[in-house]
């Protein structure tokens, strides 16, 4: 536990997350009078308790108060879980990063296949926080082995809340707590990264003037599009595309790679019939069917 200046209790594992939305709605540098009464000044100092809390831990670790193996066992399951990403100006310590895997960076395995699921939440809100995710992955290769694999990738996103938003008004608005936040619409652009050279198909559960296809970063192709799904609702995404025609059954692998900072979620993979079931709680791996 960390001690906070301003705050009666410690703060723990167990309390964590409650004390930081109490944070958010009273703000331990703020008195409870002046967050009735002046709400610009709320606004200014909503997010004043990170520097609070951070130096607390930073003087906790300074001081040696810590057992120093968990720590490092801690950091490195959430540089592995992407919860943390890193980048430095030293470059020769940025390149040992970027060879672990811990900057962020895409990058897809040669002659492999490749998903990596990115969303961006435009509401202004905090529905991610309650936001469930699924993955189902199809691939098939047509009996002509000159004609490309068809890939099928289906998000399912459903919105836990049980609330209501009419209309889902994307009006930026803050609530009287944290959860309020939560308990709205969730306007997503969802992007797809892909091997280089797949050709989109169609896509299902969008807008479908939003949809787009282009060449990405590091040898990737890009769809993306954009939909609504409000409070208590499921929505299925499906992305219908082909492969490159290099991509063959015999050679076949897959790199899946998670958001930076997405919660673990379940992946069902079908290639050619073999499946596969997962939860991806680190930030990617990757697969290859038994032969």
């Amino acid at each position: 536990s960390v001690r906070v200046d301003g705050v009666a209790q410690p703060i723990t594992r167990a309390n964590f997350q409650m004390q930081m939305k109490e944070f958010w709605r009273n703000a331990p540098t703020v008195p409870p009078s002046t967050n009735a009464t002046a709400p610009d000044d709320w606004w200014r100092q909503r997010k004043d308790f990170m520097p609070l809390i951070a130096k607390a831990l930073l003087d906790r670790i300074s001081g040696g108060a810590v057992d120093f193996s968990k720590l490092t066992l801690a950091l490195l399951q959430a540089l592995d879980a992407r919860a943390v990403q890193l980048w430095v100006v030293d470059t020769p310590i940025q390149e040992a990063l970027a060879r672990a895997g811990w900057d962020g960076a895409l990058k897809p395995e040669a002659n492999a296949d490749f998903l990596a699921l990115v969303d961006s939440n435009f509401g202004y809100n905090k529905v991610d926080s309650v936001l469930q995710r699924s993955v189902s992955y199809q691939v098939d290769w047509p009996a002509d082995s000159t004609q490309p694999a068809q890939a099928v990738a289906t998000i399912t996103y459903r919105h836990a809340l049980d609330a209501v938003d009419p209309g889902c008004d994307h009006t930026p608005r803050y609530g009287d707590t944290y959860d309020d936040m939560a308990a709205r619409c969730y306007f997503d652009y969802v992007r797809l990264y892909t091997p280089r050279g797949s050709r989109l198909i169609d896509v299902d559960g969008v807008d479908r003037t939003t949809v787009q296809s282009a060449s990405a970063i590091n040898g990737t192709q890009l769809f993306s599009a954009y939909f609504e799904l409000p409070p208590g609702q499921t929505q299925q995404i499906t992305f219908y595309y082909e492969l490159p025609l290099a991509l063959q059954r015999r050679t076949y692998r897959l790199l899946f790679r998670r958001q930076a900072g997405a919660a673990a979620y379940p992946v069902d993979i079908d290639v050619a019939g073999q499946t596969f079931q997962t939860v991806v709680e680190k930030g990617e791996f990757l697969w290859q069917p038994t032969p």
